[in-house]
């Protein structure tokens, strides 16, 4: 879970930092703003995900927090079809950093520098103290455990591509 209610009945275990950041296409006006704000950024249609979604949780939790309104929405069903229409200039929006990291590398999209910016979530494992895990759930939990300075590691490091496997992906046609 990203957005884990606080409730005591919980064990929540954080896993990596989920930094939750608002993204424009290069060349985007608000770029060019010296000190662009909620209500700037809320002037745009604002791409989102399903009512319900996390990111969407804690973006609107923001803005209402500092009373701004999000009058210009477009509800798209995931983080690449939200990515493709920022970059195709249907509009801004605020998405995971990992989500983005390697367009936000190639110059495909740019974050804007917001007050309150990054969101800062983790990504946890949750479960109820009423209800042990069962024996599978709890050998997932220690592995989850025993590897989380791996997965924080390889989370934090830069993006690289992955090495070549030496298979071509064309047939070879003969001559």
């Amino acid at each position: 879970m990203a957005m884990v209610p606080e409730d005591e009945r919980l064990v929540v275990m954080p896993i990596i930092d989920n930094e939750l950041i608002a993204v424009v296409w290069p060349e985007h006006p608000l770029l060019s703003m010296p000190q662009p704000s909620l209500a700037d950024f809320a002037r745009h249609y604002v791409l989102m995900r399903e009512p319900g979604s996390g990111v969407r949780n804690a973006f609107e939790q923001m803005a209402a927090n500092q009373q701004v309104a999000l009058p210009h929405c477009i509800e798209l069903g995931t983080n690449e079809a939200i990515k493709g229409g920022v970059m195709a200039h249907l509009g801004v929006a605020v998405l995971p950093r990992l989500a983005v990291q390697l367009e936000l590398e190639q110059g495909l999209l740019f974050e804007l520098g917001l007050p309150d910016f990054p969101i800062h979530r983790s990504w946890c494992t949750v479960y109820t103290r009423e209800r042990l895990p069962t024996p599978v759930a709890e050998l997932f939990l220690s592995f989850v455990r025993e590897h989380l300075p791996d997965y924080r590691r390889h989370f934090q490091a830069p993006s690289s591509p992955l090495p070549s496997h030496g298979v071509a992906c064309l047939p070879i046609l003969s001559s």
